[in-house]
């Protein structure tokens, strides 16, 4: 059976009566995301962060897939604006959809690429500099599933790697014990996945029977499916998560104090995502043109700091977080800020790092022995951001 999609419909008790053709009481903002790829608890999760950027005047009701077509592109009263969650291609067609064929302003507030459509999460281009700084200094073999999307996104990374890879390959999963053994044969210094969450766990489970301590990045599998597939061999891996990271204590606060628990990722998102679309809908009541119109060049306050979007759609700054997993849990390493393009650690030991592996470079150029220091004697530290666990 396909998955239901859910579509959090927010109603505006606090609707200006007075805007041409916007009757009060009406659905304002739409939350669209497709449990399975999005479990039900996130998409609920999601609505609550939208419900806290947005304020008391708003009422969140759930309509089911076969309700959201008519609700979003034929109703004569359709909600204003649209938070698409993703990652699900039918969701994200329908968000594209809505783009091309009303007014209705779209953000997505998740994973994946919809043409068009401004985000307040990286892009995959995004996404490939941020692994890129990460992997520096190692011979990375690349390996990913045979879907066109994690295909397409091996190739660039590969692109961007230059000779920095070692080697690559796609794997069949429905052989993924033989294909463990090829891959276990790669031997470069770390190993990078791309694809379905639970195909990497099976993957690492099978490749650290034979080398328990192998390196592996795991490219977006901040996901507890990651996790439950690996099992015990997760244990020191490395995945990398596009979600905003949770650095305001004042927001975090205020969404712990209304819905009782701390802040999730899909709540973080849609939280920004709902305060762009609130600012344009309320500019372009003023105004009397197209909301959209208001969305590029909105500067916000979301989780993550001052946010704002650039002509393209894309977020400045956009983030990236890479976690290490100890004791089946995802824990904060380092923390990356894409600014104009350019990526800079800002926080974390991946930060600690990238300080020490310049610095033994130095002083191996400068020492008459070549011996480079023992990297073990480090400092370690421990990143201020707060972990930010997916629960079910």
């Amino acid at each position: 059976m396909h998955p239901a999609v859910f579509l959090a419909l927010l109603s505006a008790c606090g609707s200006n009566p007075d805007a041409p053709g916007r009757p009060s009481h009406r659905p304002v903002l739409a939350v669209l995301a497709t449990p399975g790829e999005r479990t039900a608890a996130e998409a609920r999760r999601a609505v609550q962060g939208a419900r806290l950027a947005l304020g008391k005047g708003w009422e969140v009701s759930l309509l089911d897939k076969g309700e959201a077509d008519s609700a979003l592109l034929f109703s004569s009263s359709p909600p204003e604006a649209l938070v698409v969650l993703g990652p699900g291609r039918d969701t994200l067609e329908l968000g594209e959809r809505v783009l091309r064929e009303t007014r209705i302003p779209v953000v997505l507030a998740g994973a994946g690429e919809a043409e068009g459509m401004p985000r307040v999460v990286p892009s995959t281009d995004t996404h490939l500099k941020c692994a890129t700084r990460i992997l520096a200094g190692h011979k990375v073999d690349v390996v990913s599933d045979a879907t066109p999307e994690a295909r397409e996104l091996a190739e660039a990374l590969k692109s961007r790697l230059g000779g920095a890879l070692h080697a690559s390959t796609v794997l069949d999963p429905s052989a993924l014990a033989n294909e463990a053994r090829r891959v276990g044969r790669m031997n470069g210094t770390i190993l990078v996945y791309i694809g379905a969450t639970g195909t990497g766990g099976d993957l690492l489970r099978l490749l650290r029977k034979d080398d328990p301590a192998m390196p592996f990045l795991g490219m977006g599998l901040y996901d507890l499916g990651f996790l439950d597939a690996a099992g015990a061999a997760a244990e020191g891996a490395h995945v990398t998560s596009l979600d905003l990271p949770l650095i305001s204590e004042e927001i975090s606060a205020s969404y712990k104090a209304s819905f009782q628990e701390p802040p999730s990722s899909a709540a973080a998102n849609t939280h920004a995502a709902a305060t762009l679309l609130r600012a344009a809908v309320q500019a372009a009541r003023r105004s009397g043109d197209d909301p959209r119109a208001h969305l590029l060049g909105l500067e916000i306050t979301a989780t993550s700091g001052l946010l704002r979007l650039l002509p393209d759609g894309t977020p400045d700054p956009a983030w990236c977080t890479e976690f290490s997993v100890a004791d089946h849990a995802f824990h904060a390493y380092g923390l990356l800020r894409v600014t104009n393009g350019e990526v800079e650690i800002v926080e974390g030991q991946r930060k600690l790092d990238d300080e020490q592996r310049t610095r033994h470079w130095g002083e191996f150029l400068s020492s008459p022995d070549g011996v480079l220091p023992d990297p073990n004697r480090m400092p370690r530290q421990i990143l201020t951001v707060p972990d930010r666990p997916i629960e079910p």
